[in-house]
């Protein structure tokens, strides 16, 4: 089988906030758009096209003398459409140099 071709979008909104001289905190909101834009193809494969959706929360941390942030993220999905739906959790840890 080889899936269809596949459409994404990725959203949020937050603000900032100095919580110290060397923190920054960032909650935001959270999301994303789920589109399958072509059939899957290749041997008992059904005609259909997936399709979900998902809100949810964010918090950055930024320790800003050493350039690190902790991102969180909290998603629930909804509205899938030959698709499952599910909670998602999500944590980066970035470094920059």
């Amino acid at each position: 089988m080889q899936p269809g071709s596949e459409f994404i979008v990725d959203w949020g909104i937050a603000k900032e906030f100095h919580a110290s001289d060397t923190l920054l905190v960032r909650p935001g909101l959270v999301g994303f758009g789920y589109w399958q834009i072509s059939e899957d193809s290749g041997p008992n494969v059904e005609d259909d096209r997936g399709s979900n959706y998902a809100i949810g929360g964010e918090i950055n941390l930024f320790f800003l003398p050493r350039l690190l942030q902790f991102n969180l993220r909290v998603l629930q999905e909804f509205g899938a459409e030959d698709e499952a739906e599910s909670s998602k959790i999500v944590l980066s840890i970035t470094n920059a140099f």
